[in-house]
């Protein structure tokens, strides 16, 4: 086994999702048997750990910022609550 596979085995699962998505997988790639909506669900349930974040996007290129990871956690992770669909008070 490698050392990157252990490591990542006991890291928070809020760690190993952003640095996969960090990495430019896919949220099917990170989770291929769960649907978009919930990937994105889950992921934004979970406590933030702010450091790591905070450092991880302090790594980022602007290039990436501006290329592959816009699309993919930008727009997809961030828009994902804007379409959630949430039950209404009366419902």
């Amino acid at each position: 086994m490698e050392r990157r596979d252990s490591v990542t085995q006991f890291a928070p699962k809020f760690v190993t999702v952003y640095n996969r998505l960090l990495q430019g997988n896919t949220p099917n790639q990170i989770s291929p048997h769960v649907d978009a909506e919930r990937f994105w669900s889950d992921l934004l349930a979970l406590d933030v750990d702010r450091e790591f974040l905070s450092a991880k996007l302090n790594e980022v290129r602007k290039d990436d910022c501006l290329g592959k990871l816009k699309v993919l956690i930008f727009f997809q992770g961030l828009g994902y609550p804007r379409v959630a669909h949430f039950p209404g008070p009366n419902q």
